[in-house]
């Protein structure tokens, strides 16, 4: 299979798997795994050489356990196919692990370097240790998955997908409903931006 066939048939998959009459569980579980086979040596590549690259070293099941938490990561923030679908989980997959390191670790092994260029950091915006640090407190204070959905579509280079595909998520909700995400994106890019140290229209 070439990379254009399979990248075709992953999306395909996703859609499939977002899709209201595959929302069963049996149905949700068997799609989920077998976009899980076709991405798994990526992610993996992907982990291994975000390790290397730091001269980290995790043995072969934490890595396998990884690959997995990354995998569902990256598959729940994927809702717009106009973004490469191997590009999009490299991207998240990175974010992920610097989540996980900050994790109860020591602030100062965390490779924020890696979010260069994207996002919020992508126009000269320069990230520190602390301001990461910052993002992810304010980031844990979210009790709702879908709030942190959206935060992380701004820290990483918003989805504007995400917005428009609300209705079709949620079988048909009110226009009021994407006005309220709209105006929590808009409240989170003001609370990043003060957190980061970035003035507005910067």
């Amino acid at each position: 299979m070439t990379i254009d066939k399979e990248k075709r048939k992953i999306q395909e998959l996703i859609r499939r798997y977002r899709t209201k009459e595959y929302k069963v569980d049996a149905s949700r579980t068997r799609l989920k795994n077998e976009i899980f086979m076709l991405m798994h040596k990526k992610v993996i590549g992907y982990i291994k050489g975000f390790l290397s690259r730091r001269h980290r070293y995790e043995d072969g099941s934490m890595i396998l356990s990884m690959s997995w938490d990354a995998f569902l990561f990256c598959l729940d923030r994927y809702d717009d196919e106009k973004y490469d679908i191997y590009g999009h989980f490299n991207t998240y997959t990175k974010y992920f692990l610097l989540l996980h390191y900050a994790e109860g670790k020591d602030v100062s092994e965390v490779p924020v370097e890696d979010l260069e260029g994207s996002g919020i950091f992508a126009n000269g915006s320069f990230v520190t240790v602390d301001k990461f640090v910052e993002l992810k407190s304010f980031r844990d204070s979210l009790v709702q998955e879908n709030h942190r959905r959206i935060f992380d579509h701004i820290v990483l280079g918003e989805h504007r997908g995400f917005f428009s595909n609300i209705k079709k998520e949620r079988g048909g909700t009110s226009c009021y409903t994407y006005y309220r995400h709209y105006g929590v994106r808009e409240a989170f890019r003001l609370i990043i931006n003060y957190l980061i140290g970035r003035k507005e229209g910067e």
